[in-house]
C-alpha cells in the first residue's frame, strides 16, 4: 500500500526538487474537463462546417465537369465520345445523325454531285503516300461540291475528322456517372469511319 507523503513537512530545498504538480479540486477539475469538452466540440463542428462546405464545392466541381464532357448535341454523357477540331465533345449517335443528315441535304439539293473515286479519298487520308495524288485528289474537292459540316454547339466548319475521345469513358466513370446505353455503345468503328462524310 503507497505512502501518502506530507508535502508541508518537506524543506523548501527539497519542494524545489519535486515536479511541478497541479493540484485541483473535484470541482476545478470538472470546470477544466468541460472547457476541453466544449473546444473539442467547436473544433468538431468548424470541421464539419468544412467539410460540408468542401462537398458543396465538389459537388459543383462534378456538375461542372459533368456539364463540360456531356454531348453538346442530346447533353447526355456519351457511350462512344468524339471531340471536334473545335474541342467540343459530341457522342457517336449524335454525331452521325448530324452528318447523315446533312449529306442527304446536300445530295437531294445538289443534283450534280457526286462521290470523290475511292483512289482520291485515300489519298487524302495518306497524302504523302503519293503526293501528286493527293495534289489531284485536292484539286477534285476544290472543283466540285461537296457537303460542308460544322459543330452543332459553336458552328465552326469542320474541315478534319473526328477524333475518338476514350479517354473521357474513364473520366466520366470516375464522376459516378452512367454511361447512356446506345446502339454506338456495342457497335465497333474503325478510323476510316467518317470518310464517306469527306472528313478525313
Amino acid at each position: 500500500m503507497s505512502q501518502a507523503y506530507d508535502h508541508t513537512s518537506l524543506s523548501s530545498d527539497d519542494e524545489e526538487l519535486l515536479p511541478s504538480i497541479v493540484v485541483r479540486t473535484p470541482a476545478e477539475t470538472r470546470a477544466s474537463n468541460m472547457r476541453m469538452i466544449a473546444n473539442l466540440g467547436e473544433s468538431l463542428n468548424c470541421v464539419s462546417v468544412n467539410c460540408k462546405a468542401a462537398s458543396r464545392e465538389f459537388g459543383a466541381l462534378k456538375d461542372a465537369l459533368k456539364a463540360t464532357f456531356a454531348c453538346k448535341t442530346c447533353g447526355q454523357p456519351p457511350s462512344v465520345p468524339f471531340v471536334l477540331q473545335c474541342g467540343h465533345i459530341h457522342c457517336l449517335d449524335c454525331l452521325e445523325k448530324y452528318l447523315e443528315s446533312t449529306m442527304r441535304h446536300f445530295v437531294t439539293t445538289h443534283y450534280c454531285y457526286r462521290p470523290p473515286p475511292a483512289e482520291y479519298v485515300q489519298a487524302l487520308r495518306e497524302p504523302f503516300v503519293d503526293p501528286h495524288l493527293y495534289l489531284d485528289a485536292v484539286h477534285w474537292i476544290q472543283d466540285n461540291p461537296t457537303p460542308r459540316y460544322q459543330c452543332v454547339h459553336c458552328h465552326e466548319l469542320l474541315t478534319r475528322s473526328p477524333v475518338h475521345g476514350f479517354y473521357l469513358r474513364g473520366v466520366m466513370g470516375t464522376l459516378g456517372q452512367e454511361m447512356q446505353a446506345s446502339s454506338s455503345g456495342s457497335r465497333s468503328w474503325s478510323d476510316n469511319f467518317f470518310d464517306r462524310y469527306l472528313l478525313f
